[in-house]
């Protein structure tokens, strides 16, 4: 996301933070081969404590990740903490939220093809049956638009993308 966004916007500024070092390496690299280490700050660090000072940013957000994180009340707390009164805190995710025979589809690519073709071709099948099974278990998304409520945020919205495969959810820091 940080780098389709520099692209767009080439006078923005960016921070990316991982958890993981060898994420952040492999995100390094791929900021460098784009040209862009300039404008982008990668750093480790933790979704639940961002270091960053009340209203730093515009924007805040995550990209497939944020599945992953128990804590996602605080983790989007965070988020709205870090963006300025009007910034919005976006949060593209995997989602199982395909509408009507597509869900069917969907379900079965995640629990049954995706499975199989993993132990083909994958050194590490089981990644992918926990990717299925976290995106199974990722709230639908008028759930997850409630959390972002909770957290504080406003003008949620969630916008299905692939079909409803993945999804944007969107939303604003009150002023």
């Amino acid at each position: 996301m940080i780098l389709e966004s520099l692209r767009e916007h080439p006078g923005i500024r960016a921070k990316g933070v991982d958890l993981v070092p060898e994420l952040m390496e492999i995100g390094r690299r791929k900021v460098e081969k784009a040209g862009l280490a300039g404008s982008v700050e990668l750093m480790e660090g933790n979704a639940l404590d961002l270091t960053f000072e009340d209203a730093s940013f515009d924007v805040a957000t995550v990209a497939f990740g944020i599945r992953n994180i128990r804590e996602r009340l605080h983790a989007l707390e965070e988020m709205r903490r870090v963006v300025v009164p009007g910034g919005q805190v976006m949060v593209l995710e995997l989602v199982f939220a395909c509408p009507g025979p597509l869900r069917l589809l969907h379900g079965l690519y995640l629990n049954h093809i995706m499975p199989k073709v993993a132990m083909m071709f994958s050194s590490n099948p089981d990644a992918y049956v926990y990717l299925a099974r976290s995106i199974m278990e990722f709230p639908a998304p008028e759930e997850f638009m409630a959390l972002m409520r909770e957290a504080g945020l406003r003008d949620v919205r969630f916008i299905p993308l692939t079909f409803g495969v993945a999804g944007l959810f969107v939303g604003r820091r009150p002023e």
